[in-house]
């Protein structure tokens, strides 16, 4: 077996202790990867990146692993203000095997479209995500899209959306060739993909079930009923992290087939 070869056969490995058979069921739509906590209403919210936040090593492999899925990947400008260290290549230990996995295994040769999605047309000039090796397309308002444009110059392309919202934004993506979209986005923008269409085709969720920090506590999901229904369980693992104890679930429209 050859270094690719091997490379590939890792990250199929790693993702099946974690998914199972369900590792290598196939990903077509939307996307929707996220960390979570459960609090005492039974509702999931979101772990807000920072210090508070509980740590766990395979929660970023499995990011990085769903980023190796993505022909496009959908963020806001909240986000990248929120993420001074954010890129959207993939990172990690196994970044290079992941690339080598998405080349070989999915024949996905370029790297995704990465999109921003602001109504407000606040979007760092100086992040470093602008250094990515990865094509950026700004969304914003029609009336914002030219002095976005001017301010930004080089560093992305910025669209004027008429009706600027995550589902108008996810049918542009559709437009442009993306068939599989991540989304990377807070509940206030990922929430509205929940009983619209487009919806959730797949929900990846790392949820942290420890002791945990409430300064790491961020917006609420959509209530459970809401989130799950339509939706089969098809994976599910547990681990314990650097943080304490961690389970990783996936979540598929039902009905769907997989390879």
């Amino acid at each position: 077996m050859d270094a690719e070869a091997r490379a590939v056969a890792e990250i199929e490995r790693r993702a099946r202790t974690l998914y199972g058979s369900a590792a290598t069921r196939t990903v077509s739509g939307v996307l929707h990867c996220l960390s979570a906590v459960e609090t005492a209403d039974g509702r999931l919210h979101v772990i807000k990146i920072g210090p508070h936040a509980p740590k766990s090593s395979t929660d970023f492999f499995v990011l990085n692993y769903w980023r190796a899925h993505a022909d496009a990947i959908l963020t806001t400008a909240a986000i990248v203000r929120a993420e001074p260290a954010l890129s959207h290549e993939l990172q990690g230990p196994q970044a290079s095997e992941l690339a080598m996995f998405r080349k070989l295994r999915l024949n996905k040769l370029e790297g995704p479209l990465c999109a921003i999605l602001t109504r407000t047309g606040d979007v760092p000039l100086a992040h470093d995500l602008w250094n990515d090796k990865l094509p950026y397309r700004v969304l914003t308002s029609p009336e914002r899209a030219s002095t976005m444009q001017a301010e930004l110059a080089t560093r992305a392309e910025v669209v004027g959306l008429p009706e600027l919202d995550v589902t108008t934004a996810v049918a542009w993506l559709r437009e442009q060739g993306a068939t599989n979209i991540l989304i990377e986005a807070g509940p206030s923008t990922a929430n509205l993909l929940y009983g619209s269409s487009p919806g959730v085709d797949h929900l990846l969720i790392s949820r942290f079930q420890g002791l945990f920090d409430p300064a790491a506590v961020g917006g609420a999901l959509v209530e459970p009923a809401q989130l799950f229904t339509g939706r089969s369980r098809v994976a599910c693992s547990e681990r314990t992290e650097e943080s304490g104890p961690w389970r990783f679930e996936r979540w598929d429209v039902t009905g769907s087939t997989g390879a």
